[in-house]
């Protein structure tokens, strides 16, 4: 999963795929995205390859995105994080982000932060 990165909680992630996928066995959901086995990425891939592979929505573009989309997610924050941990997870993201301003307007000064960081 080309998803997770250096950056990321590998627990949460687990937790995070692990449950999704049970909830899409528990609700008997149809898998309708294709695998995208390269050589090109998602990104990398034009509108109408995506749309062919059922790739509609794109992974988010900042923390901020990425915590929004995480916090409007039910399931996740229903069934597998449950509520407290979410917002737990969530508040020690953002304390995170600050302390490296990642959210700023100085991208480079961001970057070696992030880079120094971890």
């Amino acid at each position: 999963m080309r998803f997770v990165d250096g950056t990321a909680n590998p627990y949460v992630a687990l937790a995070g795929i692990l449950g999704v996928g049970f909830a899409g066995i528990r609700d008997k959901s149809e898998l309708k995205i294709k695998d995208c086995p390269g050589p090109k990425t998602a990104a990398q891939l034009t509108e109408n390859e995506r749309q062919a592979l059922g790739i509609t929505q794109r992974m988010s573009l900042t923390w901020e995105e990425a915590r929004q989309n995480l916090h409007k997610n039910t399931i996740l924050r229903d069934f597998v994080l449950g509520n407290e941990c979410m917002a737990k997870y969530l508040a020690v993201n953002q304390t995170l982000a600050d302390a490296l301003d990642l959210d700023g307007n100085d991208e480079v000064a961001a970057l070696t932060r992030l880079v120094e960081f971890y």
